[in-house]
């Protein structure tokens, strides 16, 4: 199927991940760090990105940046296409230098200083170095006073997404986060690790041609400490969407209660306040319209009458649909895996 253009919303925070072809150590060629660096400067000049931070590896880029209105796209063919020209011709090399294309994980502003402390940490879980300051090829000495910041990194922006003043004490705070964090295991979901199989999976369940928007990385509500990582699903409007679901209504009406924080018990009361009457409908367009199901199976769970359940729908907007669309899919998702 067709590749889909990904959707990044301008002002995100967004982890750019890109690797070189069959894992070399490309980097490892004299001057490769530098000459990468100096193109991107150039790269980040002619678009609208802001660059926050980095870590170069011997077999892969790490950026984390604030998208703005040009694409991602733009942004690494600008880059990577010189540089691996650059190299090839340096090294005598052929061939693709990057492997496919970037991979990018969207973050809440507040897991920011998560995800900088997780890419300062590249080099110390690789072995290569036990003190992320020793480190040359990060952002990190720049963040903490140790060497002076290009003129194109925009160091007291991001720590300001870290909540943190660029100040002595600021960057102080902000190298002994870092520095709690250095033993930490790799963690998926900072990443766009196992992406590929997230894709196949989501088209296996669904019986659809599903592709797979951007990761985003955000705080637990329920555990305030912990990361959880979101992906949604891109449905092309010309898919069926007939999803074959025979459990009860009550399953989604507990769903529906846990995306509104409207309880089971106000969804089903005579509450017509606005809260409560925008989840009962989304409720009944998830029955409706994201699981083809009859209104009058739904309206009855509901307690309200079957022209209610009508005039519900004849209301929805095209957002309230959307959403009802991928609440009904991730729903049936769910409910498929843990029945296999």
């Amino acid at each position: 199927m067709p590749r889909y253009r990904r959707r990044i919303a301008e002002g995100s925070v967004q982890h750019l991940i890109s690797r070189f072809v069959n894992r070399e150590f490309l980097f490892d060629a004299p001057d490769a760090r530098e000459e990468y660096l100096s193109r991107a400067a150039r790269s980040f000049e002619r678009c609208d990105w802001v660059p926050i931070g980095y870590a170069l590896m011997s077999s892969h880029v790490h950026w984390i940046a604030i998208a703005g209105s040009d694409s991602s796209d733009m942004l690494m063919r600008s880059l990577h296409g010189g540089f691996s020209g650059w190299l090839n011709r340096s090294t005598g090399r052929l061939g693709p230098v990057f492997a496919d294309r970037h991979r990018n994980v969207e973050c809440e502003s507040k897991t920011a200083i998560a995800m900088l402390a997780y890419v300062h940490n590249n080099p110390v879980r690789a072995g290569v170095v036990v003190d992320p300051a020793v480190s040359p090829w990060t952002s990190h000495r720049a963040y903490i006073g140790v060497a002076a910041a290009p003129d194109w990194l925009r160091v007291e922006r991001g720590l300001s997404l870290c909540g943190l003043e660029p100040c002595a004490a600021g960057r102080n705070a902000f190298h002994k986060y870092v520095m709690q964090r250095a033993n930490e295991p790799r963690q998926p979901k900072l990443v766009a690790a196992n992406l590929q199989r997230a894709r196949r999976d989501a088209r296996r369940i669904t019986a659809l041609p599903v592709e797979l928007a951007s990761p985003r990385v955000a705080v637990e509500r329920q555990r305030p400490g912990q990361l959880a990582q979101h992906i949604d699903w891109i449905v092309p409007a010309s898919s069926p969407r007939r999803l074959r679901w025979t459990a009860s209504p009550l399953i989604v009406l507990r769903a529906v209660a846990s995306s509104t924080a409207i309880s089971e018990l106000e969804l089903r009361s005579r509450s017509r306040t606005h809260h409560v009457s925008r989840a009962r409908r989304l409720a009944v367009l998830v029955w409706t319209l994201g699981l083809s199901r009859p209104a009058i199976e739904m309206a009855r769970t509901l307690g309200i009458a079957g022209t209610t359940a009508s005039s519900l729908i004849g209301r929805s907007s095209t957002h309230e649909r959307e959403q009802a669309l991928r609440l009904a899919h991730a729903l049936y998702a769910s409910t498929v895996q843990q029945n296999a």
